[in-house]
């Protein structure tokens, strides 16, 4: 995925908490990046750089005219009407991506090492917090972010 790509991917992200990684919609969504669908062909690559960078899900979108677009998501909570809302168009389903090319109990395994990495790196950030000298609930928060560290590392 080259630079314009993945600044698409991020500041779609960023901004609608998806991005539709299809030329088509790219081209549609953001002409300022790419002026056509031509130029947005590098999109059709490899995603699992972006969807590790930001922590998101990749699904498939089946929009009504059957068209199918992958799509990478914070959350799928409202997908299917945030992407309404953004787009104009109608959406009959959202499902998990399935890479055939990766087996599932492969999947399961990048998935539950990238909600580890993501559980550490926020417990990290709580335990480089100052300690504060009295006892309150953020001495309390950062004490056991600490300890779950150590049993984790």
């Amino acid at each position: 995925m080259d630079n314009r790509s993945f600044e698409y991917c991020a500041q779609q992200i960023g901004f609608t908490g998806f991005a539709l990684v299809s030329p088509y919609w790219a081209s549609k969504l953001r002409p300022d990046i790419f002026s056509s669908p031509f130029m947005a062909v590098s999109l059709t690559g490899s995603i699992d750089d972006v969807q590790t960078k930001f922590e998101c899900e990749a699904y498939t979108v089946t929009f009504q005219d059957g068209d199918q677009v992958r799509c990478l998501a914070k959350t799928k909570d409202a997908l299917i009407e945030r992407i309404k809302w953004i787009t104009g168009a109608k959406v009959n389903k959202v499902e998990l991506y399935v890479n055939s090319s990766q087996p599932q109990a492969n999947q399961a395994e990048v998935k539950a090492k990238r909600e580890r990495e993501a559980n550490i790196k926020r417990l990290q950030a709580v335990a480089a917090q100052d300690l504060p000298s009295h006892d309150c609930s953020e001495r309390r928060e950062i004490l056991d972010a600490k300890k779950a560290l150590e049993s984790l590392l």
